[in-house]
């Protein structure tokens, strides 16, 4: 029997283009590149710690990174802390 091939995530209609982070994952993306913790990041940017997961989880599937240090490269790469 073969299994199904996994499922995709598509873009939600907030991203520019394909290729980039919405603005709300862009921070996201910048503030836990400093070191907050997701729940850090929550209290900053004001919404629910479940919503900073849900973006954090987003965004590793779509820069297929797998953690904290690939992320904060990614960010330090595309110039986005400024």
């Amino acid at each position: 029997m073969r299994s199904s091939p996994p499922a995709t995530f598509p873009r939600h209609a907030g991203a520019h283009e394909m290729s980039e982070l919405t603005p709300r994952e862009t921070r996201v993306a910048i503030l836990r590149s400093r070191g907050l913790s997701a729940r850090d990041v929550a209290m900053e940017m004001g919404i629910s710690h479940k919503t900073v997961q849900v973006h954090l989880r987003n965004i590793y599937i779509f820069l297929n990174v797998h953690n904290v240090s690939s992320l904060t490269r990614y960010v330090m790469e595309k110039r986005l802390d400024k």
